[in-house]
């Protein structure tokens, strides 16, 4: 994430809403105001292009036997190799500018974030309204809010024992 300061924040994209953008970095939560936010970049997976380079690599060596028509196949070959290599690097990431409703179905919680989550972790983030995140002094970081006490477990029922014969 880039605020609209300039400064970077990595971390697992929990949720994306209308007024924020929800980061966990371990054990922190990152409560981002999506006016702070300029762009969001989500890594899905890793794509590297060194297999099809290798592929490309041995098709190339292959053409050998083609005979004359190497002088055709070999430059089809580079170019079908470059081709598909160039669109599979990069390919896992997805940028978003401006807006993010878009970047939520990549988020752990698409639909928002749930509020037990909210509750359960230690630290919540929170940026001033300048919209800086300091290393030197830290945060406004609060503890996140107490979970509601769970209402008692209801009692069983006493158990009940039926004579062993007849009446």
């Amino acid at each position: 994430v880039t605020l609209r300061t300039g400064q970077m924040i990595s971390g697992e994209l929990i949720a994306v809403g209308d007024a924020a953008v929800y980061l966990g970095a371990h054990p922190r939560l990152h409560r981002l105001p999506t006016r702070c936010v300029t762009s969001l970049r989500v890594a899905v997976f890793e794509a590297s292009s060194a297999p099809i380079s290798g592929y490309g690599a041995l098709g190339i060596v292959s053409t050998i036997s083609h005979g004359l028509f190497l002088v055709f196949s070999a430059p089809i070959w580079m170019m079908t190799m470059t081709g598909t290599a160039a669109m599979t690097s990069g390919a896992g990431h997805h940028d978003f500018h401006g807006t993010f409703p878009d970047a939520a179905k990549f988020a752990r919680f698409p639909q928002g974030v749930r509020l037990g989550y909210i509750q359960g972790v230690p630290q919540l983030v929170t940026l001033g309204d300048d919209c800086s995140l300091s290393s030197a002094e830290a945060p406004r970081v609060s503890p996140a809010p107490d979970a509601p006490a769970a209402p008692p477990a209801p009692a069983a029922p006493p158990a009940t024992i039926a004579p062993a014969g007849p009446p």
